[in-house]
């Protein structure tokens, strides 16, 4: 399943976009490669509805015969809108709903289409940040609602790089690239692995990390203060 997004949005849904594209095991092409186009439109005015059905209708155009079209956005909840497009036969799927309805109708929609039928984590999500260091996204998703964090705005469900993978590509990077920093981010990895073991599991992570002997140093982001524990701090000290 390869996607292209075409994200016509506000800030607040670029951001779960952007986030969601990192993440997750889809591969994201250009939109001649693409089997399903993701149109997420504004409606912020009038113009704006008019602007993303003038877009849609040149997608319909434009895209290859086999291509399916998915339409999400605020846009979709007005009932012109969406009666203009329900029958046509190009588009495969309207998510109705704003804000965060349409970012779980986005998610179930791919999930649907994905080959396992459920999204899973990417077994990449690293980067270099100098050629000594690598920063890993061990999770995403949080199930605190802090009023004042993004998060409390795009409700990103739990998930977490599995453990064993995590160590592996340290390894492979440890190895092939003499990498001895490893930065651990997310968006809250005091949550890590709550998903997958039911219970957090960054310290095992840390512990794990640090029987490495090429790693020196293990940097931390983005704690969650409420779910640092005495297991955390020791392991820390």
């Amino acid at each position: 399943m390869k996607i292209h997004i075409i994200d016509d949005c506000c800030n607040i849904s670029r951001t779960y976009i952007d986030s969601f594209k990192m993440v997750n095991n889809i591969e994201f092409v250009d939109f001649d490669e693409a089997d399903i186009i993701c149109y997420i439109g504004c409606a912020y005015t009038k113009e704006s509805i008019d602007c993303s059905t003038e877009k849609i209708n040149n997608l319909i155009k434009q895209k290859n015969s086999n291509t399916k079209i998915a339409i999400f956005g605020c846009m979709t909840a007005y009932e012109d809108f969406y009666n203009y497009f329900k029958n046509v036969k190009e588009i495969d799927y309207i998510g109705r709903g704003y804000g965060q309805q349409m970012q779980k109708e986005l998610t179930n929609y791919l999930e649907t289409k994905s080959n396992n039928g459920e999204l899973c984590y990417t077994e990449m999500g690293f980067n270099f940040e100098t050629p000594e260091r690598i920063n890993i996204v061990v999770q995403d998703g949080c199930s605190r609602r802090c009023a004042f964090c993004k998060s409390n705005y795009l409700n990103l469900k739990l998930k977490s790089t599995p453990l064993d993978i995590i160590i592996s590509e340290i390894n492979y990077f440890s190895n092939e690239f003499g990498i001895t920093e490893i930065n651990i981010s997310g968006l809250n990895p005091t949550e890590y692995g709550l998903d997958l073991y039911k219970q957090p599991k960054l310290v095992e992570l840390i512990r794990a990390i640090s029987k490495i002997p090429t790693i020196e140093t293990i940097l931390l982001e983005s704690l969650c203060i409420d779910r640092i524990n005495n297991d955390l701090l020791n392991i820390v000290l």
